[in-house]
């Protein structure tokens, strides 16, 4: 049941999400993290929602990307 809920938070994530945890290097710890700890993946994706909010995540294009 818990993986099922962490899998469906997954799916529900916004492009500005899904853009902050690629730009950041994010995918293979949240997908380890899916795998080891699914139970704590709302912890990071709530992280993640919250630096975005707060501005504390850069969301610019890397230059020449």
């Amino acid at each position: 049941q818990a993986s099922v809920e962490e899998a469906s938070l997954l799916a529900e994530l916004e492009d500005d999400e899904w853009y902050a945890i690629r730009r950041h290097g994010w995918i293979l710890p949240l997908l380890e993290l899916a795998e080891k700890h699914p139970e704590k993946v709302p912890v990071f994706i709530h992280g993640v929602r919250a630096m975005i909010r707060d501005g504390g995540l850069d969301l610019n294009p890397k230059p020449g990307g």
